[in-house]
């Protein structure tokens, strides 16, 4: 999720490819693993168009499980926040 800088307002969805799919690891507390992603935003406002209008954000990444424990459930996976500017390219 993209949102607006301390706060939980979101403002724009993850619209792009999706890098580091089959990857498998076993992280410890604590530990953590970096995957590279290219990707692109698309607003959650149709007033706005779909690209995300320039200014400062704050991407978030939730992945949630399983909501019942067992031998298959996932877990939660949670990363962020980190900042995001955007610029117009054109």
């Amino acid at each position: 999720m993209i949102r607006r800088p301390g706060t939980s307002a979101i403002v724009a969805a993850y619209d792009g490819a999706i890098a580091g799919v089959g990857i498998e690891a076993t992280l410890a507390p604590g530990e953590s693993r970096d995957i590279a992603v290219l990707g692109g935003t698309a607003t959650c406002d149709p007033a706005l168009g779909f690209a995300l209008p320039e200014g400062d954000y704050e991407v978030v990444v939730d992945v949630l499980g399983a909501s019942i424990a067992g031998p298959n459930s996932l877990p939660l996976l949670s990363a962020g926040p980190v900042a995001l500017h955007v610029v117009d390219a054109s």
